[in-house]
């Protein structure tokens, strides 16, 4: 159930980021909780520790979230110094479970910022042909 929610609730922040980017800049705009936001209560752990943590929820196999890379790149690099950001590869059906395989492998061998881009154009630009964890560990 927390896994749901927590997909969910990256999927709207996704959006919102999305759709913030062609919205007219509002200087004087307040946030307002419970309608621009809500407090997680209690404070879930996080991997970033009493950072901030910016969780993008994804797949490889996604072409949806091969689009909002680039935008996921951007919002990684402008996050303020109390903020982390990190993946969670999404497995919504056993054929995505290779990708996610793929994601953990890179990201214990220390390549993540190498093979993560490369891979979503690997797949979605290229159009090359990996369903197996054979044809990404090829790749």
């Amino acid at each position: 159930m927390l896994n749901r929610l927590g997909i969910l609730l990256a999927g709207l922040v996704a959006t919102s980021v999305a759709t913030a980017a062609d919205a007219p800049a509002a200087t004087d705009a307040k946030w307002e909780e419970g309608k621009n936001y809500f407090v997680i209560d209690p404070p879930q752990p996080t991997a970033s520790g009493d950072k901030v943590e910016v969780l993008e929820v994804f797949s490889y196999a996604c072409p949806h979230c091969a689009h909002f890379q680039p935008y996921a790149d951007q919002l990684k690099q402008s996050l303020p110094a109390g903020a982390a950001f990190g993946y969670m590869p999404a497995i919504f059906n056993p054929s995505w479970e290779p990708y996610a395989r793929a994601y953990y492998t890179a990201e214990s061998l220390g390549v993540v910022d190498q093979t993560h881009q490369a891979l979503f154009d690997a797949l979605h630009r290229d159009h090359i042909p990996m369903r197996t964890i054979d044809d990404l560990s090829s790749f």
